[in-house]
């Protein structure tokens, strides 16, 4: 995956974010510490490196 400069620093970031928060499960049901696992795990190999 191609990475962008954010704004005028010298970070670089993917393109596309991953939104946690359903795994916070506060107001969330039925998703299981395994699944949030895999779904992390999923973006990271897919080169996904910012996460909200």
């Amino acid at each position: 995956m191609q990475l962008r400069q954010l704004g005028r620093s010298d970070l670089k970031i993917s393109p596309i974010l991953m939104g946690t928060w359903q795994a916070g499960k506060d107001m969330w049901t039925g998703i299981d510490d395994a699944e949030i696992t895999r779904a992390i795990r999923a973006a990271f190999e897919a080169g996904i490196t910012t996460y909200d």
